[in-house]
């Protein structure tokens, strides 16, 4: 393999899914705050859930230490769902047209910065109850 002009170690690697070697998404129960931490800055998390109406709302709370996320959904296949939304203290949720029973994933990704966080989805614009 050629090095344009650099050497050094690198690894490389193949599975069959579209998620990243060794990522465990944490699964998401409608209605209900999950917790997220994202770790490193630029980081990201993972989620998975099942889609109970043809729209669904995903929420954010910023009353943890991180106050701004970037969420992307994706379908099974690893198709993007929509484009990437940026969810902060005053843009908290997005909506996303989805297949009632379909499994969805959501890319939580860091806007700069690292710490805790809240997530959720509902079939409205309300927010999961505290």
């Amino acid at each position: 393999m050629p090095t344009y002009g650099g050497s050094g170690a690198y690894r490389i690697t193949f599975n069959t899914s579209f998620l990243p070697p060794g990522t465990t998404p944490i699964s998401l129960t409608e209605n209900q705050w999950t917790d997220g931490n994202i770790l490193t800055s630029n980081n990201y998390q993972w989620f998975v859930f099942t889609a109970t109406a043809d729209t669904q709302y995903i929420h954010f709370d910023p009353t943890g230490t991180l106050k701004n996320v970037s969420v992307q959904v994706y379908n099974s296949s690893g198709a993007t769902v929509g484009s990437e939304t940026s969810l902060w203290t005053v843009d908290r949720n997005t909506s996303r047209t989805l297949e009632s029973g379909q499994t969805y994933y959501i890319r939580v990704r860091s806007s700069g910065g690292t710490g805790t966080y809240r997530i959720g989805f509902t079939t409205s614009t309300t927010a999961p109850a505290s």
